[in-house]
């Protein structure tokens, strides 16, 4: 149950890598000023205001997913996996056999 609980979350993080690399990787079209024209300073004024926070948070983004794949991994399936069988087998034996 363990295995298979690890194995899924470790799917997990390889989809939100996967979705994380696209978003960077991305053209930000919504950053163009091809729908403002230049008597709305007002809407102009928010809408920088809004590309300043997407920023902010694009830079943010990024430095996290920098982090994630600097790091090397702690988790090692191969080494779960043994322990687990090693596990399994014992308590077979300790259902066989009890004290």
């Amino acid at each position: 149950m363990e295995y298979e609980r690890s194995l899924e979350i470790e799917r997990q993080n390889k989809q939100l890598y996967t979705k994380m690399k696209e978003i960077e990787l991305a053209n930000m079209q919504t950053l163009d000023d091809s729908h403002i024209r230049a008597g709305h300073s007002l809407v102009h004024g928010r809408i920088s205001h809004a590309r300043q926070n997407i920023r902010k948070i694009e830079q943010e983004n990024l430095q996290l997913l920098k982090r994630i794949t600097s790091v090397s991994p702690t988790y090692q399936n191969s080494r779960y996996a043994k322990d687990r069988e090693k596990t399994v087998k014992l308590l077979k034996i300790k259902g066989r056999y009890p004290y």
